[in-house]
């Protein structure tokens, strides 16, 4: 059970206005590294990091602690501290303790990264910040099965991605003492429509909590500045808040054991067929050659046959590049249920625009079944946006008729994550519900 590898010796929640979680941090394919986060007051303190490896007697210091003051309006400024974990041993459980005036405040145990010779475990889930019960039952789920990473496909909180959101409808739930799965495994966000739709600062000053709470690669393509609304005052609070990540960390790309990972940031106030972001995607997918697995993840799908959300197709405009590269898998949230296409090849239409419908022909490869024949020959595309928020269109996974061609399984009448091990050239695949019942499963190899 988790909550014995939680292992929490002291613990205090004075300090903290957000008890300390697990972070990716900036390194994309470093084993032996990890970030640290937690949130205080505004009154800056002499914190101090130590970490061992779990079984061991020595601590070590790690030095490089560093803070920013979000002071947006209609929240009291308080401290985000970023601690750089260094030194880990690949794939080993490690005891971390956090101390302040040199006592500890605050214990837990986490886990390092993979190496490429060891047999991994993750989840996947999106749309879940509601604070609502299935919510809390995917992330019950979720945390008995210990997950060595969680990876989240954007809309993290509802519904406009504010501080105030992320502190009602997800650290309650991700990084309590009953579900502490922040504090324990690193989670990754991939940024959604409803964690950057407030563009009205006036209105929503505390919204792009995104930038401020997650410690990411900064490695993706320097994107155009977006337009805000809000006064020069509310426009400042963001940018010094935020830093480089508000033009930076909606896209970036990261190892996991002998997979390559590219984070995208589907919204549509980026053009993915334009020159500088298109080769920067395409820059990344050659490098994912030199992995045994290779995944995309973004919030929007270029495939759904839910009713909700169908006409937005933007994202096909990049499958060209998956099939070229070829992906193994696909994975996007934005529509509240679960989706898994065949393997399937999509060339684009001449005349397709570049938002809305977007036409084009398809092939597929139905010899794979995912049993007995393993080796998909295209990228398969999966839904999993079923991680709490309202189901869309309950009815309709019951209901083949109105399926797209290239869907091959729609759960939509319940709330469920999407479950990973992988083993060498072994993938195999479980979608799990909110009771713990499998209600699809593949396998894959290479």
């Amino acid at each position: 059970m988790f909550t014995s590898l939680l292992f929490l010796l002291a613990y205090s929640a004075e300090p903290f206005l957000q008890v300390p979680y697990l972070q990716l941090g900036p390194a994309r394919a470093d084993a032996t590294r990890l970030s640290l986060m937690w949130h205080t007051e505004n009154s800056p303190a002499s914190f101090s990091v130590y970490t061992r490896t779990s079984g061991a007697t020595k601590w070590t210091a790690q030095p490089k602690i560093t803070w920013r003051r979000i002071a947006v309006r209609e929240i009291e400024p308080h401290l985000v501290y970023t601690a750089e974990l260094t030194g880990l041993k690949p794939g080993a459980e490690f005891d971390y303790e956090v101390r302040r005036e040199n006592q500890p405040v605050f214990t837990a145990r986490g886990l390092a990264r993979k190496t490429a010779a060891q047999r991994y475990q993750f989840a996947v889930f999106g749309d879940c910040g509601q604070n609502n019960t299935p919510q809390r039952q995917i992330a019950k789920q979720v945390q008995q099965r210990q997950p060595d990473f969680i990876q989240v496909t954007g809309d993290i909180v509802y519904s406009r991605g504010r501080i105030s959101e992320y502190r009602e409808k997800f650290y309650p739930i991700y990084n309590s003492e009953a579900l502490p799965l922040l504090r324990a495994r690193p989670i990754i966000g991939v940024v959604g429509n409803h964690d950057t739709a407030a563009t009205d600062l006036g209105k929503y000053p505390d919204t792009l909590a995104y930038y401020y709470y997650w410690h990411q690669p900064l490695n993706g393509p320097e994107t155009p500045e977006r337009k805000f609304e809000g006064s020069p005052a509310d426009l400042q609070a963001v940018q010094s808040g935020a830093g480089e990540k508000l033009n930076r960390m909606g896209s970036f790309s990261f190892t996991y054991g002998n997979s390559y990972w590219i984070a995208v940031d589907s919204n549509t106030y980026l053009d993915w067929s334009t020159p500088q972001l298109s080769a920067w995607l395409e820059k990344e997918l050659k490098a994912s050659q030199a992995y045994t697995w290779r995944f995309v993840t973004m919030h929007h799908p270029a495939f759904n046959s839910s009713v909700a959300h169908f006409k937005e197709q933007h994202p096909r405009w990049m499958t060209n590049l998956f099939e070229k590269y070829r992906v193994d898998l696909v994975l996007a949230g934005h529509v509240h249920n679960y989706q898994r296409t065949y393997p399937l090849q999509f060339a684009v239409s001449s005349d397709a625009p570049k938002k809305g419908v977007v036409d084009g022909k398809f092939a597929f490869d139905k010899e794979f079944d995912g049993v007995t024949k393993t080796k998909a020959k295209l990228p398969i595309y999966l839904v999993t946006g079923a991680g709490g928020a309202g189901l869309y269109d309950k009815d309709q996974g019951g209901e083949p008729g109105t399926w797209q061609s290239f869907t091959h399984k729609f759960v939509s009448n319940v709330n469920s994550f999407s479950w990973f091990e992988i083993e060498g050239k072994k993938l195999s695949f479980r979608q799990i519900d909110v009771q713990g019942r499998e209600v699809d499963c593949f396998t894959l190899t290479k």
